[in-house]
């Protein structure tokens, strides 16, 4: 499942072991280039009532989940429920389950939860982009090829994550399925792991300047 830059361990405590009171973490990203993670040993509370898991030294998605609801940014919770909807480790009735036994302040985000999206990055423009007040759809058919995000009717913003679209065979691939969109009066923008996760500062611009030429509505075949 996505957990975006982190990579310390995570140890889950039952609440009431004779332990020392586990600290807080983030698990967010840096607006900035900076390493990944540091590597630390990170305590937390379980959460009551989530359910078990079958391994003995691994907490059930369920319970993964409602910790990193209690502990995390906002973003990367939503992209670890979407990665695990769509991976086929949370189901609908374990996200209902899942959203019963967090406190009802984190209510409003069940709706958020959108398995559709294939990565992080996905949920991550997403969110931003509908925060911002702007239509935005997951994973739309368009002729023969399905988009990341597709904003208005036009506007068409992908994502390529790590070494996957990197060969040249994908490569090639990627522009061709570029000027075939940009044939049908689409606007592609292509956006990295890198710019995403940090320079989403450039990221923002770059869609913005799109919007404000009204990319997002000009029309279609």
């Amino acid at each position: 499942m996505w957990r975006g830059m982190d990579q310390d361990l995570h140890v889950s405590w039952n609440p009431h072991g004779n332990v020392a009171k586990p600290g807080r973490t983030q698990f967010g990203f840096p607006d900035a280039d900076s390493t990944a993670g540091s590597g630390r040993i990170v305590s937390h509370w379980n959460v009551g009532g989530a359910s078990d898991s079958p391994d003995l030294w691994r907490e059930s998605v369920v319970q993964f989940l409602s910790q990193i609801f209690l502990y995390s940014d906002t973003v990367t919770t939503i992209a670890s429920c979407d990665s695990a909807v769509n991976k086929g480790l949370l189901s609908a009735a374990e996200l209902h389950i899942l959203f019963a036994h967090l406190p009802y302040r984190l209510s409003p985000y069940e709706h958020l939860v959108d398995g559709r999206a294939d990565s992080g990055l996905e949920t991550i423009l997403r969110l931003w982009l509908r925060s911002s007040g702007l239509q935005v759809r997951t994973q739309v058919k368009i002729g023969r090829h399905y988009v990341d995000l597709l904003v208005g009717s036009s506007l068409i913003i992908e994502t390529d994550g790590g070494d996957y679209h990197s060969d040249d065979a994908r490569f090639n691939s990627d522009r061709i399925r570029t000027a075939e969109l940009q044939a049908l009066g689409y606007t592609v923008v292509r956006l990295s792991y890198r710019m995403v996760m940090f320079k989403f500062g450039l990221v923002e611009r770059v869609i913005r300047e799109q919007l404000a030429r009204g990319r997002h509505l000009d029309p279609v075949a």
